[in-house]
């Protein structure tokens, strides 16, 4: 379960800004950064613009995301966008310290059904992108975090009811919590997840500098081993150490993987580094030791009562169905000739997963350079990606109409989705 940072409504917060060191630009280039809150559930994101455009006709002339100028220094030009209420710009010098306080003025629970107050509520997800100046097309590097914005009252009985819960908890179990720290760390996401992006519609209300053109690019892969920019949340409130808070530490702390499709799980296929990053994701950081010099099968191998002499009996139970569990999507397919649905498990959301058992069904080889499709709004095909997959409804029937092609020809597989 995520849980999230809790904050207060209309209070201002500071992000703290700065280059890193190793980053290969010069030193008087000129950045603008453009920050965006949404929706964290995905079911949530489909409806940001229509929950917004409600929001607004409901409180004309307020914003829900600014900049406080006054306070915030290093900043060269700050635009909160007229258009877009949930989102804002500035332009900084990376030869300054910089700090951007922001402002959420609604509360969580606001886009809660027949709710208006209260400690439950959507969480949000804030993503601050940063470009060169005067290129926008370019994005350098993209970081997350997921906040619950409360009134006063609200934010005080969802601490202490935070608290209540931790306190029930057995001490090994609060063992597994990270402590509490008074800021949030943005998670580096990766520069090609679509899902991150913000595209602003307000760079022609920023004014043109004169910041010399990069003439080397930037690869548009994420790298952990060395993110250009860093980003810090600062609260200045010191919260409780509580579970709720301690699991969203842990969040965003955790190292960036967006990039790594395997990391999402460990398979036969994994590498003693992948099966490092997948344990120290899923909070088995302290066993990193014991298993450094394993593979995926290698981890794949052990029995439950393996696990349970290496790691103790609680967290070699919860390791092992960790390793084990169920695939994160179910769907159905068969040929227009069959008349029985044959089950596809996947344990990542990926397209390639998907692809490639989607090929072995079909009995095509692996080497078949294929366009897969799935059926869309009044029979449209759309291509099969990454968010494509991550969106299928869990239990789709599909029926793979057509398979087209030879060894020497493009094939075409389309997946026409059947009504359950």
């Amino acid at each position: 379960m995520k849980s999230n940072k809790n904050y207060i409504k209309g209070q201002p917060y500071e992000v703290k800004i700065k280059k890193n060191v190793i980053f290969p630009y010069e030193k008087n280039i000129l950045f603008k950064s453009v920050i965006h809150i949404g929706f964290q559930e995905r079911r949530l994101q489909y409806m940001e613009k229509e929950q917004i455009k409600e929001w607004r006709s409901q409180r004309f002339g307020e914003r829900i995301l600014e900049i406080d100028v006054p306070l915030s220094y290093g900043v060269l030009e700050a635009i909160n966008s007229p258009t877009n209420i949930n989102e804002c710009e500035f332009i900084w010098d990376s030869t300054h310290d910089t700090g951007v306080f922001l402002k959420v003025n609604c509360i969580s629970t606001e886009f809660t059904a027949k709710k208006h107050g209260g400690e439950k509520g959507v969480p949000f997800r804030i993503v601050i992108e940063t470009y060169v100046l005067n290129n926008s097309s370019e994005k350098l590097h993209s970081a997350s975090c997921q906040v619950k914005v409360f009134k006063p009252k609200g934010a005080d009985r969802k601490h202490k009811t935070d608290r209540e819960k931790m306190c029930k908890r057995l001490q090994s179990d609060k063992e597994k919590y990270h402590p509490q720290y008074e800021y949030t760390i943005l998670r580096d996401l990766c520069l090609s997840d679509s899902w991150a992006s913000v595209h602003s519609n307000i760079s022609n209300y920023i004014s043109g500098g004169t910041s010399p053109t990069p003439s080397s690019p930037v690869s548009s892969g994420c790298s952990p081993q060395s993110p250009p920019l860093e980003c810090l949340l600062d609260s200045p409130q010191k919260d409780s150490y509580d579970g709720a808070q301690a699991t969203s530490t842990t969040e965003t702390q955790e190292a960036p993987d967006g990039c790594s499709e395997r990391a999402l799980c460990i398979t036969h296929d994994s590498t003693t580094s992948e099966c490092v990053a997948w344990l120290q994701k899923n909070m088995f950081g302290s066993y990193v030791k014991e298993f450094s010099n394993f593979n995926g099968t290698d981890i794949l191998n052990l029995t439950r009562a393996d696990l349970i002499d290496i790691c103790g009996a609680a967290n070699g139970i919860r390791l092992y169905n960790a390793l084990h569990k169920k695939g994160c999507v179910t769907t159905y397919v068969r040929l227009p000739t069959q008349k029985a649905y044959s089950a596809i498990y996947l344990k990542t959301t990926k397209v390639l997963e998907f692809v490639t058992k989607i090929k072995s069904f079909c009995g095509l080889p692996n080497e078949y350079n294929c366009e897969f499709y799935v059926s869309g709004p009044a029979g449209t095909r759309v291509i099969v990606t990454d968010e494509v997959v991550c969106n299928m409804l869990q239990d789709s029937l599909f029926v793979i109409e057509c398979v087209e092609g030879s060894c020497e020809e493009q094939c075409c597989v389309f997946l026409k989705q059947m009504v359950n």
